[in-house]
């Protein structure tokens, strides 16, 4: 008997489950490479999208040209390591929200060595916050509003002197009490601040700035805004280039592994994706305080009297940085959001540094210094002060450089004369 012939899906069987897994497979990547091809040819303008606030502000390593170290993004703040600073700001680099100026402080303008006639600086050191983190542009930092309020107060004493405490005070006593009730007069100079903070920078950063670059500029006048960074633990890019000289593979693999990233950013359908999703809300600053955080605490007691000493002839303003804690209950949601997320182990930390560091306190170590405790400064602050633990928003770093321009004036205010003698 003549065998009939089998067909080919007789003969071969059903299909496997490997030809199911690579049809599967196929049929994705084709279906994702049709969709990127589509959505480059059409998309166009709509998949360009701009970075957050957050990515201009993420400190990013850098060479001193500016080119990134690690491929990564080309946005964000960039850094140089700097002997004998752990890092540095890049100078002249700018973005929508800030500007770094040739000698690496966020200013629009160089500032020369030399000091021109007249000219009075105000150099303001710290961290993050007195550099003006996640504010929406430079005018927007406590240094710029410090700047123009004292400019503006000069300008209003040379149109309007009757309206300041006069040169000398007058006989009677009645006009001497209404002449002292007037605001004080400062000098008349060019004032300028110089916003020198760096985020992520200790009072150990801060006092090797000092002795090795704020002083050779001149200054007349020194703000210190910090505190709260010396609580935190080591912050990886402090020793990112001991570890780079201990593991010479650590670069490599962190090198590839941010050229992958960048690569997948660029993709159209990640970009698709970013567009369509909700603005990511800003990176939550570190508050798991460091466990030997006494230790680190008393170090910075040591480098603020270094520091005092250092700055011995020039008046020099000390502030302890507000922080949420310290402001009680607030009424902002988003502000009860970041206190509910601070455990009690942080906020009795908190408490026993920041809280507890009274002028008093420090008046030993710092004889010739101003010092002021702005914990809890916004405390009766109406509207919404903090954007996370200790960064500001817009209204609250308007009110924390009015307190700081209020202590400024009464240190370098001009004491009105005596009267005159009663003629004879």
């Amino acid at each position: 008997m003549r065998m009939r012939r089998r067909s080919y899906y007789y003969r071969s069987g059903p299909p496997t489950w490997r030809r199911l897994l690579l049809l599967v497979v196929g049929g994705s990547i084709a279906l994702f490479l049709g969709l990127e091809i589509l959505l480059r040819l059409v998309g166009g303008q709509f998949l360009q999208t701009n970075p957050s606030l957050a990515e201009y502000y993420q400190l990013r390593l850098a060479t001193s040209q500016g080119e990134p170290l690690l491929n990564s993004s080309t946005y964000g703040l960039k850094v140089k390591f700097s002997s004998p600073l752990p890092y540095t700001l890049v100078p002249n680099q700018s973005s929508p929200h800030w500007q770094i100026n040739p000698q690496g402080l966020r200013d629009k303008d160089p500032l020369p060595q030399a000091k021109p006639p007249n000219e009075f600086r105000i150099f303001l050191v710290g961290g993050s916050t007195a550099f003006g983190q996640y504010a929406p542009d430079n005018d927007s930092t406590i240094g710029e509003i410090l700047e123009r309020k004292l400019q503006a107060r000069v300008s209003q004493q040379r149109q309007s002197p009757q309206k300041f405490q006069p040169p000398t005070l007058p006989f009677f006593a009645e006009q001497v009490e209404a002449a002292l009730a007037l605001p004080p007069r400062i000098p008349d100079r060019n004032y300028r601040v110089i916003n020198s903070a760096v985020p992520g920078y200790t009072s150990q950063e801060e006092l090797t700035l000092l002795a090795h670059e704020i002083l050779r500029l001149q200054p007349d006048y020194i703000i210190l805004l910090d505190g709260y960074a010396d609580l935190l633990p080591p912050q990886p890019l402090s020793s990112q280039l001991d570890l780079w000289l201990r593991k010479p593979g650590l670069h490599f693999r962190q090198s590839l592994g941010y050229r992958l990233q960048r690569l997948w950013n660029q993709l159209a359908i990640v970009r698709l994706f970013k567009k369509l999703s909700p603005p990511s809300p800003l990176p939550p600053t570190p508050y798991q305080l460091a466990p030997n955080w006494a230790e680190r605490w008393q170090r910075y007691r040591y480098n603020l009297k270094q520091m005092g000493k250092l700055a011995a002839g020039k008046p020099f303003l000390v502030i302890v940085q507000p922080e949420i804690t310290g402001s009680g209950k607030r009424s902002d949601p988003q502000e009860q959001r970041i206190l509910a997320q601070l455990d009690q182990n942080y906020q009795e930390t908190i408490k026993q540094s920041l809280g507890t560091l009274t002028p008093e306190s420090l008046k030993p170590d710092l004889p010739g210094a101003t010092l002021r405790n702005y914990y809890r400064i916004f405390s009766q602050f109406p509207q919404a002060a903090f954007v996370d633990p200790v960064h500001l928003t817009v209204a609250g770093t308007e009110f924390l450089a009015e307190q700081i321009l209020n202590d400024l004036i009464r240190t370098i205010q001009i004491v009105p004369n005596a009267p005159p003698e009663a003629p004879q």
